[in-house]
């Protein structure tokens, strides 16, 4: 399963299947229960190498695009079609530790952002 966060530019790696031979990729975001989707098109490997590395990373860009919370299916696209399709949990809270003075809550966790 992958995790990406809102309001960052998430770096997420995908291993490179042999039919994989974009210079940019399409990553589509669609919620597991409902119907809501993402699209985000163009998205270049950030790494040197391209097609002679194992891997590809994706910068997927949540700064500007606010992404509800949640399981989406994430799928890697380019001009052949679908490469790949992974599980992908969207977070969009962040949990705080406390720093309240009183030793009772101290411990605590408040989550924030929901």
């Amino acid at each position: 399963m992958k995790s990406i966060r809102n309001g960052v530019i998430n770096y997420v790696s995908f291993i490179r299947t042999y039919d994989m031979v974009s210079e940019a990729y399409n990553v589509k975001l669609e919620k597991v229960v409902g119907t809501t989707e993402y699209n985000f098109y163009g998205i270049e490997d950030i790494s040197d190498y391209y097609s002679c590395t194992d891997f590809i990373t994706l910068a997927i860009d949540l700064i500007d695009t606010d992404v509800d919370g949640g399981e989406y299916y994430l799928t890697i696209s380019g001009a052949e079609g679908d490469y790949s399709k992974y599980l992908c949990n969207v977070k969009d809270h962040e949990y705080v530790n406390s720093s309240n003075e009183n030793t009772l809550l101290a411990s605590t966790v408040k989550i924030s952002n929901l």
